[in-house]
């Protein structure tokens, strides 16, 4: 045990656990021992609980982590993430401690005295919350360092383009501006030759904020207390798109993804004279067919709560059970099914239906319900011979302008494919071309409107077409064509200039005070008044 000039714990502090108890050890030097309330040894390095006010931030790194502290080699590191990530230094002692060392003049430099301080009125522009060290070494020099004691260069490039100077605005140009014709729109402020409240899309676009009439002459655009898409349906399409309209009401406009009107109002499915009622539970529920048990049920509200009944090629059934055979043949029971070994040679793709009228009968049908006989005899009229086919005509078949309609293979005069809807009614596969006469469809290794834009038409709709070439169409949503190439807004003669502001910022028209004033940028900055009817006026001129 040593003696000890002072108690350890009077000159020992622990930032880390401000409720820790000091009990002090002498045995092999004078040590402070620290401990929580817990009776365990004390974190005192820890960062203790943030004060009121302060939100602890979550840290991609440890503040501490490659942290130095010139001015104290020998300081204690202690991660603070309170408000923010901070790097703090203390002594063994516990006393907190400024690491910017005030380096030591080199011996090519001359310590100087200065009338002032060099910090006192020095900024860092590039970094204002930079702390500033003053330096008297060949000069009177303010040099700034980050909180972790990096230096820092308060030189800040000017944001400007070349002839465009930063200025000081006394307030933020954002503060009160506002973007009528995007409200979403996000400002940026811009001090490059003004004081200017920039506008963005969500995507960077730069926008025009003024905001001119949507709404066609006569139509006044109105304001809603809701959005009249809000809770709006459309029974007849229930894809389309809502588009809110304010143009002589509240409209809820609906619209395909091919930017083609619809008409929302849903016609009654049933026809004249029968109403389309309400059913408590599916017709079809419960609902069997005995006579026919493979039919699929359709449920039908028209006139009351049906169960409509349909085979697999869609034909309608009649379900009411009765004696399947013609007067004069009964129905008769069969070992076996008359179908099991039976084929048909003629129509190898018939289907066998078995019938027990007046005895055990194969009968055998085509895919659209077409009764055969498969008497094997020639199946191709007369003049062109059945040929032998080394792969089914069908096989790699396709049908470019009925894409969902039945290959049946035929072999008359040659390997042939033969195309049918579903009802049975047979097509023609020749794909006419959706180009006009002269202009061949090309194959594109992009989609034309992939990257396309429409300068003169931002809101128009992008269609892809493929007749001479790799052509972007646009529309606007009534299905009008546009032309996307933006001509100057000026007449002959006369260039679209920049104006440092607004023309109409600061103009009156003391003639016409009523007048609305127009920015016109052809050949000037101009302010043009109009008034509520569109006249232009001359607002030094009364009549």
């Amino acid at each position: 045990m040593v003696h000890c000039l002072v108690n350890p714990c009077s000159i020992s502090k622990c930032p880390g656990d401000k409720k820790a108890t000091c009990i002090a050890d002498c045995c092999g030097g004078c040590n402070a021992l620290w401990f929580g309330v817990d009776g365990r040894e004390a974190k005192c390095n820890e960062k203790p609980a943030c004060p009121n006010g302060q939100e602890k931030v979550q840290c991609l790194k440890d503040p501490c982590q490659g942290a130095t502290c010139p001015a104290y080699p020998k300081a204690t590191c202690v991660s603070n993430n309170c408000g923010s990530c901070k790097a703090q230094w203390y002594k063994a002692d516990g006393t907190p401690v400024n690491c910017i060392k005030s380096l030591p003049c080199s011996p090519r430099q001359t310590q100087v005295k200065c009338l002032k301080d060099p910090c006192q009125g020095a900024t860092c522009p590039a970094y204002p919350t930079a702390k500033c060290v003053s330096n008297y070494c060949g000069g009177c020099n303010a040099l700034w360092y980050k909180v972790d004691g990096t230096s820092a260069s308060c030189a800040k490039s000017s944001p400007c383009p070349p002839g465009q100077d930063e200025v000081h605005c006394t307030i933020d140009p954002c503060e009160g501006a506002t973007c009528p014709a995007y409200p979403e729109a996000i400002c940026i402020s811009n001090y490059c030759g003004g004081c200017n409240a920039l506008w963005y899309k969500a995507d960077g676009t730069p926008v025009n904020c003024t905001k001119s009439s949507p709404c066609p002459p006569g139509q006044e655009e109105v304001e809603c207390t809701i959005d009249p898409c809000e809770g709006a349906t459309c029974p007849a399409h229930p894809t389309a798109k809502c588009v809110s309209n304010y143009c002589g009401g509240c409209n809820a406009l609906w619209y395909k993804a091919d930017g083609t009107a619809v008409d929302c109002t849903k016609s009654s499915p049933c026809p004249p004279g029968q109403d389309e009622v309400h059913c408590t539970i599916d017709p079809c529920e419960s609902a069997t067919c005995p006579a026919y048990p493979d039919a699929t049920c359709v449920s039908n509200y028209c006139g009351g709560c049906n169960a409509l009944w349909y085979k697999a090629d869609g034909t309608s059934v009649n379900c009411t059970k009765s004696s399947p055979c013609p007067p004069g043949q009964d129905e008769v029971e069969c070992a076996i099914d008359p179908c099991e070994s039976a084929t048909c040679p003629a129509y190898p793709d018939a289907t066998c239906v078995s019938n027990y009228c007046g005895g055990c009968n194969a009968l055998w049908y085509k895919a659209d319900g077409t009764s055969v006989n498969c008497t094997k005899s020639s199946p191709c009229p007369p003049g062109q011979d059945e040929v032998e086919c080394a792969i089914d005509p069908c096989e790699s078949a396709t049908c470019s302008a009925y894409p969902d309609a039945t290959c049946v293979s035929n072999y008359c005069g040659g390997c042939n494919t033969l195309w049918y809807k579903a009802d049975g009614t047979s097509v023609n596969c020749t794909k006419s071309s959706p180009c006009p006469p002269g202009q061949d469809e090309v194959e594109c290794a992009i989609d034309p409107c992939e990257e396309a834009t429409c300068a003169a038409y931002p809101e128009a709709t992008c269609v892809s077409k493929y007749c001479g070439g790799c052509n972007a169409l646009w529309y606007k949503a009534d299905g009008t064509a546009v032309d996307c190439t933006k001509s100057s807004p000026c007449p002959p003669g006369q260039d679209k200039v920049e104006c440092a502001i607004d023309p109409c910022e600061e103009a009156t028209c003391p003639a016409y005070p009523d007048a609305e004033c127009v920015s016109n940028y052809c050949g000037g900055c101009n302010a043009e008044w109009v008034t509520s009817s569109g006249e232009e006026v001359e607002c030094d001129t009364t009549y």
